[in-house]
């Protein structure tokens, strides 16, 4: 068995864009489920969900808007779907969390990142594509 360390945490839900806005909000049983409004749901029979509010779309909720440019730059954006920006997100709030920024590229190749999603109240591994150390 290896031994795993976890250095940092990142999350962007619902509720809030960071860990430190989803926790107490979570603890204190607020919701964040809302009306869909990033795609026509009038032909579907569920209109409500929790989604992540997307700056310069109606928000579903009161809380934040993800504003994509905050961590990526303008032409990465147009290459990538959005869940894959809210992953990118989490992750650079993970590696902010951990201090890591004065590690060497080096022993950033020891380093591995484990992306989840939670869907229908069960949670799934993203398999990376790539052997981490």
């Amino acid at each position: 068995m290896r031994r795993v360390v976890v250095t940092g945490i990142g999350m962007i839900s619902p509720l809030g864009l960071s860990v430190g806005a989803t926790w107490p909000r979570l603890l204190e049983g607020k919701s964040c489920i809302g009306v869909i409004t990033r795609f026509d749901v009038s032909d579907l029979p569920c209109k409500i969900a929790g989604t992540v509010n997307k700056a310069g779309e109606p928000p579903s909720t009161p809380y934040e808007q993800f504003d994509p440019a905050q961590w990526l730059e303008h032409k990465e954006i147009k290459k990538v779907d959005y869940f894959i920006m809210l992953a990118m997100a989490a992750a650079a709030q993970a590696a902010d969390f951990s201090d890591a920024a004065h590690l060497t590229r080096t022993f950033f190749q020891m380093f591995g990142l484990a992306p989840s999603v939670m869907m229908r109240g069960e949670c799934f591994e993203i398999q990376p594509p790539f052997e981490t150390h």
